[in-house]
């Protein structure tokens, strides 16, 4: 499609998508393991078994480094 056919992205579109994915890549890491009540629940949960800590920690991962 050449670029004069496109429509301008508004600045409020940007503005809404940047925050949305700084939201969702930054936010498991503190609700997973830095908020004490939800992290209590989560990765410093003993009932849970370490395979469920390991997934929640590679989902973690990936999300806080895009």
């Amino acid at each position: 499609m050449p670029d004069h056919d496109r429509k301008p992205v508004s600045r409020l579109s940007r503005a809404i998508a940047g925050a949305a994915l700084v939201v969702i890549g930054a936010g498991p890491l503190p609700a997973d393991f830095l908020v004490p009540h939800s992290a209590k629940q989560h990765l410093h949960n003993p009932n849970w078994p370490p395979h469920a800590k390991f997934q929640d920690a590679q989902y973690m991962g990936p999300l806080s480094g895009q």
